[in-house]
């Protein structure tokens, strides 16, 4: 095992440690032992010094020909996410999201592309070595199912009783109870789902209950309609009578 000099810097690179000036200030990046290929010999060489190193075991170097001790999180995620072509970004993308990241928007995609570079900084791995270090070592998140708040199943069914009664003369079905109990929450759930724009709210479940039973038995609500204004027609030649 060689020493921890040796160990820092064994291809006499001379890279000097991260002083805390680059975009990551407040983190001196530290990765741990890494193994590079020395290129004079091709041996693997284990190297705990500050730097990208590539999948080749290459400590990377930039446009200028600079060894990178670390990705510009400044810069570097929004010069990735362009120059990526649209398979490549996505399957990075896709990794991201499955991991925790939230992706889905320029401004988003880009963030998520920073987190990658971030942990890429701190493992001195290059984005790609990392990003499959993740997807191996890291379980995916669960996605998690929104929670809707709905009327209560009992409330419904005492309302829409009612509502039958004064629209077809009867109460609902078993059947037909279930069935407008299980309609109305499902239009709560989807106007609780909707995320911008303007959304109108649920009918009140007296409203919704009547509109119910006519769906449902039509003859009966015209029938039952009829022989209501017929029993309001003859009160009123019978309040005539003298």
């Amino acid at each position: 095992m060689s020493d921890t000099g040796q160990t820092q810097d064994p291809l006499g690179l001379n890279i000097p440690m991260p002083t805390g000036t680059a975009a990551s200030s407040e983190v001196p990046w530290r990765p741990p032992t890494r193994l590079v290929r020395n290129p004079s010999t091709g041996e693997f060489i284990e190297y705990s010094g500050p730097g990208i190193v590539d999948s080749a075991g290459n400590v990377m170097q930039d446009e200028a020909g600079n060894y990178m001790l670390e990705y510009d999180l400044n810069t570097e995620p929004v010069k990735l996410y362009f120059s990526l072509d649209p398979i490549q970004r996505q399957t990075l993308l896709d990794v991201m999201e499955s991991k925790g990241a939230s992706v889905g928007t320029p401004d988003r995609d880009i963030r998520a592309i920073g987190q990658l570079m971030t942990y890429a900084n701190n493992l001195g791995r290059d984005y790609e070595t990392t990003l499959r270090m993740l997807d191996q070592m890291l379980p995916d998140k669960e996605e998690q199912k929104p929670r809707y708040r709905v009327s209560s199943s009992q409330n419904l069914r005492a309302v829409f009783d009612e509502a039958a009664k004064a629209t077809i003369g009867r109460g609902f079905t078993d059947e037909e109870m279930a069935r407008a109990i299980s309609g109305y929450q499902a239009g709560e759930r989807g106007v609780q789902s909707v995320e911008s724009g303007v959304v109108e709210s649920m009918a009140s479940p007296e409203v919704y209950g009547m509109d119910f039973a006519r769906q449902v038995a039509p003859t009966e609500a015209q029938a039952f309609t009829y022989l209501g204004f017929m029993d309001r027609t003859m009160k009123k030649a019978a309040s005539r009578v003298v």
